[in-house]
């Protein structure tokens, strides 16, 4: 299990990947339909990762009113 250091060192490094990556896409990505999808799954991979990150803090914790 990870710690809360390294996973915030982990949400930092994909955060850090995400924004080059959403920076980048425009010269490397002729299609602005293409880019709106991949934008899209950057975005959904972004929160999704936020969202199991933020589960697994509240599961170790123990759940509220239990």
């Amino acid at each position: 299990m990870t710690t809360d250091a390294a996973a915030s060192a982990q949400l930092t490094a994909v955060s850090g990947l995400a924004t080059l990556a959403w920076y980048a896409m425009p010269y490397l990505i002729g299609s602005r339909a293409l880019r709106g999808v991949l934008k899209a799954g950057l975005l959904g991979g972004w929160w999704a990762g936020l969202a199991a990150g933020t589960v697994a803090v509240a599961l170790r914790e123990g759940a509220p009113g239990s």
